[in-house]
């Protein structure tokens, strides 16, 4: 089994979480969701298991 991280992109984010790009963006500038890492100067992602933590916190509440 590979042990690398996965890497979400945007894209996979809005499809897995049903929320807008734009949506999404709020919630990082409000800090209410994990900051994307930076994968090069011009790309982002969001490792799989940051967002799984935020999903099971927000289940929490």
């Amino acid at each position: 089994m590979n042990n690398e991280p996965l890497v979400l992109k945007v894209s996979d984010l809005v499809a897995m979480l049903g929320l807008s790009r734009t949506t999404l963006y709020r919630l990082i500038a409000a800090k209410a969701f994990p900051k994307p890492v930076n994968l090069s100067p011009r790309r982002v992602g969001w490792l799989a298991a940051t967002v799984d933590d935020w999903l099971t916190a927000r289940s929490k509440k």
